[in-house]
């Protein structure tokens, strides 16, 4: 059954300075009446809101510096004087006794209250002394010039080349259409990314809460609890250093609660909670010369004691012609949740293919699985079913899979995508079948969708809408030429 919704409310993402949108991580509440949304962002704070806007603020000082600087030559090399003599500030009159006089070296006064220029006719703060034009200028162009010098310090800081599929080009955007050589983009890799998670009402689209911004390591590392009542993440600030951190936030109120871990860059690398929700899964992956070392701990939510479930050593190369690159990733089985298994991927050589060395632990046992397919390289793995551990393949047209019980190892053809063309709002439009448990839900949008989930009962479905921006060059590859929203659809409305 198919049923055909327009969406009930629309969520708006955050933006990057730079125009970008990251598509974020959605999650519904158990009864499906609240989304949470971890969105990849770049807010600008302090030093760093000032590095952003250098260029503007250095670009209009050196223009303003340049042509002040102009004036006061020109004003300068217009106005002779001698040593000496006293002159108005205003018109460079020479003026004489009575009307005013030196009256200590280098400073010169009016002798009367009623004493002004008969030249201008005006009373200026008072004279000045005559002196040659290089003292009355050069100091001025020293300094100007080394304010100058430091604008173009700090636009050579904060500007770089174009890059592909980045910008836009500074100062106004479109400048590499007709001058290649002289587009230059600002530098967004110095900004730190911190994660926004905020909550929503599904009805209305409304904000209830942001809960939390953190520095949130890696793009999937947290969860929600299958109670709803607490997201764990791990948290480490890369460019700054520091100590890595278990956060735990409380889903209503946002309360925050910190685990220290372990040094850098022992990240912990949140994977879930125990059935009950009263303890969050930490994984720790410690790299060595001698092989990887994968922890899997279990932190009481109420307590924050923490107590170790697993660890598995890992050789550097599962197979001789295996690349030293570690990735392993720890799975809880939805069905059994005593059952833990390891699934550690490598590529062999560069387009070689995979091996796979996976490691079963149910309580005191343990059991290995191995194997190897071609491909590239994988996405992260899943549970695909009761028992079944799925590795998708990058640019495979087969997955493989991995019978957990058995320890047999073979390769399917992955789920067709459900995606089905339409002409409905523009030339452009597309919609999409997204399989839910009441049905498949027949989403139409000028644009395109990716990345939908449904809440548990399968009756409210969200996912993020991308669209091309007005006036922007058909087809268009870069990213700020487009706009993503998160969209919510109800079914049956």
């Amino acid at each position: 059954m198919q049923q055909t919704g327009q969406p009930i409310a629309k969520i708006p993402l955050h933006m990057t300075p730079a125009g970008d949108t990251y598509n974020p991580e959605l999650v519904f509440s158990p009864d499906g009446s609240v989304l949470y949304v971890r969105q990849p962002v770049v807010l600008l704070e302090g030093w760093d809101w000032v590095r952003w806007h250098a260029p503007e603020f250095a670009s209009v000082t050196l223009v303003v510096i340049a042509v002040w600087l102009l004036w006061l030559t020109r004003r300068v090399m217009g106005r002779k004087q001698e040593l000496g003599c006293v002159y108005c500030r205003r018109c460079n009159y020479e003026l004489t006794p009575p009307i005013a006089d030196e009256v200590r070296a280098g400073r010169a006064e009016w002798l009367s209250a009623e004493a002004k220029c008969p030249e201008c006719g005006k009373r200026a703060k008072s004279p000045v002394v005559g002196r040659l034009r290089r003292w009355r200028l050069v100091p001025w162009l020293i300094g100007g010039g080394l304010v100058m010098m430091g604008c173009v310090m700090a636009l050579a800081f904060s500007l770089v080349p174009l890059r592909p599929f980045e910008g836009p080009t500074w100062p106004v955007a479109g400048i590499e259409r007709v001058a290649r050589g002289l587009a230059f983009q600002k530098e967004r890799e110095r900004f730190p990314m911190k994660h926004l998670l905020t909550k929503w009402d599904t009805m209305t689209g409304t904000k209830l809460r942001t809960l939390a911004h953190e520095y949130v390591y890696g793009m999937n590392n947290g969860s929600l609890s299958p109670d709803g009542k607490m997201w764990a993440m791990g948290c480490w600030n890369l460019s700054e250093g520091g100590q890595p951190e278990l956060v735990l936030v409380d889903a209503a109120s946002g309360a925050r609660r910190a685990v220290p871990w372990s040094e850098p860059p022992n990240v912990p690398n949140v994977i879930g909670f125990s059935a009950d929700s009263k303890e969050a899964m930490v994984q720790t992956t410690v790299m060595a010369p001698s092989g990887t070392t994968v922890t899997l701990d279990a932190v009481n939510t109420e307590t924050l004691q923490r107590r170790l479930v697993a660890s598995v050593d890992v050789p550097p190369r599962l197979v001789p012609s295996a690349m030293e690159a570690t990735y392993p990733y720890y799975l809880i089985d939805p069905a059994h949740p005593e059952r833990i298994v390891l699934v550690v991927a490598q590529q062999t050589g560069g387009t070689g293919g995979v091996a796979a060395d996976i490691t079963v632990i149910e309580g005191e046992q343990r059991r290995k699985i191995t194997g190897s397919w071609a491909g590239q390289s994988w996405y992260t793995p899943r549970w695909a079913g009761e028992g079944i551990v799925e590795i998708p393949i990058y640019r495979g047209t087969q997955n493989a899979q991995i019978d957990i019980g058995s320890g047999t190892v073979s390769m399917v053809n992955p789920p067709a995508q459900r995606v089905i063309a339409g002409d409905v709002e523009a030339a452009i439009a597309k919609g999409a079948v997204v399989p839910t448990g009441a049905g498949d839900l027949v989403i139409s949008l000028g644009g395109a969708v990716s990345g939908a989930v449904a809440s548990r009962d399968g009756k409210v479905v969200a996912a993020p809408v991308t669209r091309q921006r007005k006036g922007t060059p058909p087809n268009s590859r870069r990213p700020r030429d487009w706009s993503t929203e998160v969209w919510v659809w109800r079914l049956g409305e």
